[in-house]
C-alpha cells in the first residue's frame, strides 16, 4: 500500500513539473478581449534547390496578376479606328494582288500580299477578337501562295526552255513505252541526259506524238520533232 502510494504521488509531482515546465518556456500574455482570427490566409511557398544545401529551404510565391490590355486605353495597343484603316489597307492590298494575278503578273502579285500582310500585323490585339481581319489575313496568305507557285512555274518553263531538250522519236504503247530523248532511249521514271547536273528531268509519261517531263516539281510537254 505505502508502494501505491508513493507512485501516486510521484505521479502527481512529475505532472505539475511538466505543466510549470512548460508554462515557464512558452507562456504568452494574452489579451483576453482580443478576437481570434477566424480563418488565417496561408501563404504559398515553392521549394528551391538552386544553390542551396539545405533540401528543407523554400520561398514564398508571390502572385502577380497581368492586366489584360485594352485597345486604345493601353499604349501600343491599337483602337478600333486603327484597326479599320489597318483593315482598309490590308483589303486594298488584297484588290490589287488578286488583279496582278489575273493578269499573271506573279512578281506584283507577291509583293501585294506581302504588304497586306505586313499591315496586318501592325495590330496589336489577337486577330480572334477580329474575324473579318483574321479571314483577310488566311485570303492574302493563299493568294500569296498561288502566286508563289505561279512564279516558280514560269521561273521553271524559262529554265526548262533553256536546257533544249529534243524529242525525235516515241513509241507510244500500253506497256513498254519508249521514246528517243536528247539521243538517248528512255522509259517512263528515267532520267533525261541534259547536260546538266543540276537540272533535273525524269520521264513522266510517253503519248503518241510527245513525252511529258517532270522538272522542278511541274510537269512539262515535249513534242516530238518535226
Amino acid at each position: 500500500m505505502d508502494v501505491t502510494l508513493n507512485r501516486a504521488r510521484a505521479g502527481r509531482w512529475l505532472a505539475a513539473g511538466m505543466l510549470a515546465l512548460c508554462a515557464g518556456a512558452g507562456a504568452q500574455d494574452v489579451d483576453p478581449t482580443e478576437a481570434i482570427p477566424t480563418a488565417v490566409k496561408e501563404e504559398q511557398f515553392k521549394f528551391d534547390i538552386k544553390g542551396r544545401r539545405d533540401p528543407f529551404t523554400f520561398a514564398k510565391v508571390d502572385t502577380v496578376v497581368k492586366p489584360v490590355p485594352t485597345p486604345g486605353e493601353t499604349p501600343g495597343v491599337a483602337d478600333a479606328n486603327e484597326l479599320n484603316k489597318i483593315r482598309e489597307a490590308a483589303k486594298r492590298s488584297f484588290d490589287q494582288a488578286e488583279q496582278a494575278l489575273m493578269s499573271a503578273n506573279s512578281r506584283n502579285a507577291m509583293a501585294l500580299a506581302d504588304q497586306g500582310l505586313e499591315a496586318i500585323n501592325k495590330a496589336k490585339v489577337p486577330l480572334t477578337e477580329w474575324p473579318e481581319l483574321q479571314e483577310l489575313q488566311e485570303k492574302l496568305f493563299r493568294l500569296r501562295l498561288a502566286a508563289e507557285r505561279l512564279f516558280n512555274r514560269e521561273e521553271a518553263e524559262v529554265a526548262f526552255k533553256n536546257l533544249n531538250i529534243t524529242v525525235t522519236g516515241v513509241v507510244a504503247k500500253d506497256r513498254s513505252s519508249r521514246a528517243i530523248v536528247n539521243s538517248h532511249v528512255v522509259g517512263r521514271g528515267d532520267l533525261v541526259e541534259t547536260g546538266d547536273e543540276s537540272s533535273v528531268v525524269i520521264v513522266d509519261q510517253i503519248l503518241p506524238g510527245k513525252v511529258i517531263v517532270r522538272f522542278r516539281g511541274f510537269r512539262m510537254k515535249l513534242d516530238v520533232a518535226q
